[in-house]
């Protein structure tokens, strides 16, 4: 018997906000004292996700095998305008706009087979694997401005194997290896 499924995930986000959070910070040192203020003027917020990923299962007499492909996305900005002051040891006023913009794209796989012997002894070899793709951009304006560019690839393969022993009628013993 063989079973087949699919599986589509999304998200849209939108958070626009106007006059945000005010916050202090006081900070002791051992010349004196130096107080942070913070307001936030705006904040823009976006992001979309998505994700499909499709499944196959089949039984055989003595076994199960499965297996999943799958692949993901997701695109996110956030921007913020905020006041930030300085007064104590050194006086200092900022207009502060920090910038983010982020892509992200992640194909995953997995495959597994579960085989059943007459003694009950259950042997599973699995193998899993995804790959992630980012590009992040950074900036920070103020007085001491910064721009960051982020560029990663991350592999993840994880091969199993599985060997599960009954002891008893309500006992299992089992060994793995990754």
């Amino acid at each position: 018997k063989t079973e087949f499924g699919v599986r589509i995930n999304g998200d849209l986000i939108r958070h626009n906000e106007r006059n945000g959070g005010v916050g202090k910070i006081s900070m002791q040192f051992p010349g004196g004292e130096l107080v942070q203020s913070h307001s936030m003027l705006s904040q823009h917020d976006r992001s979309n996700d998505g994700s499909v990923k499709f499944t196959l299962l089949h039984r055989y007499a003595n076994g199960v095998m499965k297996s999943a492909v799958g692949l993901g996305s997701r695109h996110s900005t956030d921007n913020s305008t905020a006041d930030e002051s300085y007064s104590g040891l050194r006086d200092m006023y900022l207009l502060r706009s920090d910038a983010n913009h982020t892509d992200k794209l992640y194909p995953s796989f997995s495959i597994s087979y579960d085989h059943k012997y007459p003694s009950k002894v259950l042997l599973s070899y699995s193998l899993k694997g995804s790959y992630t793709h980012t590009d992040k951009e950074g900036a920070l304006l103020q007085e001491n401005s910064w721009l960051s560019y982020t560029h990663e690839n991350f592999i993840d393969l994880n091969p199993r194997v599985k060997l599960t022993v009954p002891i008893g009628k309500k006992v299992s013993s089992y060994a793995s290896v990754n």
